[in-house]
C-alpha cells in the first residue's frame, strides 16, 4: 500500500513520515521486503496446512487490488470501506476457521460473529479517509469521503460504529458469543484497527 501510495503520501502531512514516503526505505527495497514477507507468510501457511493457501492468496489478492493502480479498490466509493471491513474484519476469521481438524463452522455463522468487527473496520476506514481528504482529493483518489464529503463520512462512520456495537449484542442474544467474549471483544476492538 505504501509503495503504490508513495507519491500521494509525500504530500500528506500525516503520512509523509511513513518509511517509503520519507525515503527511509527506497521503493525498490520496499518491494523486495514485501516479497520476502509474502514468501515467509506463505511458508508458514504451507507448514500449517496446504489447504489454507487458497484463502491466503485470496487475502493477498484483495489487499493488492485495494492499492494497485488497477482496479484500485480504494478509489471506488463504498467499495473502499467495504474492502477494508471484509479484508480486516471477515477474512482473517474465515482463514482461521478453514484450518483443518476444527469443527465445521458455516459461513453464515462466521459472517454473523464477525459483523461487529466488519462494521467497526468500515467505520474506522471512513474516519481515516476523512483525515486523508485533502491529499486523496489532490491525488485523484476518489474515496467515499472525497466523493460524498466529510459530513456524510462522519455520519456514515457513526452509523457503522453504532451498528457494530448493536450487532455485538445481537450475537450475544443469538448465543454466538458469551458475555465474557462480548466484553473481551468490545475492549479489544480498538486494537484490531490500523492506527488512524
Amino acid at each position: 500500500n505504501q509503495y503504490f501510495d508513495r507519491q500521494a503520501d509525500e504530500k500528506n502531512k500525516g503520512k509523509s513520515n511513513l518509511p517509503i514516503a520519507s525515503r527511509q526505505v527506497s521503493p525498490r527495497n520496499a518491494l523486495v521486503f514485501s516479497f520476502l514477507l509474502i514468501v515467509s507468510c506463505f511458508t508458514l501457511v504451507l507448514m500449517a496446512d496446504i489447504y489454507l493457501s487458497t484463502s491466503f492468496f485470496l487475502y493477498l489478492a484483495l489487499w493488492t487490488l485495494y492499492s494497485a493502480p488497477y482496479p484500485r479498490l480504494k478509489a471506488i466509493p463504498i467499495i473502499d470501506f467495504l474492502t477494508s471491513g471484509i479484508g480486516a474484519g471477515f477474512l482473517p476469521f474465515f482463514i482461521g476457521s478453514s484450518v483443518p481438524h476444527q469443527p465445521n463452522i458455516s459461513i453464515s455463522i462466521i459472517i454473523l460473529t464477525t459483523m461487529p468487527l466488519i462494521l467497526f473496520h468500515c467505520g474506522a476506514h471512513i474516519i481515516q479517509t476523512i483525515g486523508d481528504y485533502e491529499a486523496d482529493q489532490e491525488a485523484g483518489i476518489n474515496t467515499f469521503v472525497v466523493k460524498y464529503g466529510k459530513r456524510k463520512g462522519v455520519t456514515i462512520s457513526g452509523l457503522m460504529f453504532l451498528s457494530a456495537f448493536l450487532s455485538a449484542f445481537t450475537c450475544l442474544f443469538a448465543g454466538l458469543v458469551s458475555p465474557v467474549q462480548l466484553i473481551f471483544l468490545i475492549l479489544l476492538l480498538p486494537f484490531f484497527i490500523q492506527p488512524l
